[in-house]
């Protein structure tokens, strides 16, 4: 398994222990088990942004979200159709020569779609204390993807895909900030929630579900694929 597919897994494994796992434990008022899915959640997403930029994240809990992982996420991520079977399809950034790849995911295999060089280069990397939303519009076989400026990239792929829009949101330095903090209170607690040595109340659930959902949502967010609520997220989790 490469680290893109691996990556992908862990989105999916982040929103399913959230919204499966988490629930199943919340409805039967097992706090402690509750607050231990919530903090999965957390770890698994955080982890998938390092395995999606092609890099293997530290081998410990308290996981800090480096800028090189920020700039190197891709552009945008979008799916094929309305399917919970549909492939997952990225729009790349090589990072050493500033090409673009288009790929597509099916059954954990990467196929590229279609490419271009240097030639676009203005498309800037993007700092992450000036972040600027990229978009994504797919026309017939044409990808075209604009910056906030105006600036826009064309991409010719071999074969069509479902025509749209996407948004991405990329980090901020704040969310980043908000990110290594919760993930810092996770390795804090971690032992004393984990085996027992403190009883967690509903509150302590309430509180860590609302921080998996706010860095789930900040991850997908920055490959374009938006979650906007609860209630869609278990059916989306199926296209990742």
């Amino acid at each position: 398994m490469n680290n893109l597919t691996k990556g992908l897994t862990y989105l999916r494994a982040a929103s399913k222990v959230l919204t499966r796992d988490f629930r199943v434990a919340y409805e039967d008022g097992d706090w402690n088990i509750a607050v231990k899915r919530a903090h999965e959640s957390i770890e698994f997403a955080v982890k998938a942004a390092f395995y999606i930029v092609g890099k293997n994240p530290p081998e410990e809990h308290n996981l800090k979200v480096p800028d090189s992982v920020i700039k190197t996420l891709p552009l945008v991520a979008f799916h094929l159709e309305d399917d919970p079977q549909s492939d997952t399809v990225l729009l790349w950034r090589n990072v050493k020569n500033t090409a673009y790849r288009l790929l597509r995911v099916e059954r954990g295999v990467a196929t590229t779609l279609g490419s271009c060089a240097g030639i676009f280069s203005q498309i800037q990397t993007r700092s992450p204390d000036s972040p600027e939303p990229f978009e994504l519009v797919v026309e017939g076989t044409t990808v075209r993807v604009l910056q906030g400026d105006g600036r826009s990239l064309l991409v010719n792929t071999l074969s069509s895909a479902k025509e749209g829009q996407w948004k991405q949101i990329p980090i901020s330095r704040d969310q980043k900030k908000l990110i290594d903090n919760y993930v810092r209170k996770l390795y804090t607690q971690r032992n004393e929630v984990f085996y027992f040595e403190r009883l967690c109340s509903q509150s302590d659930a309430d509180r860590a579900r609302e921080q998996a959902w706010q860095v789930l949502r900040i991850v997908l967010e920055s490959l374009g694929m938006a979650m906007p609520d609860e209630n869609t997220a278990a059916a989306q989790s199926a296209h990742f």
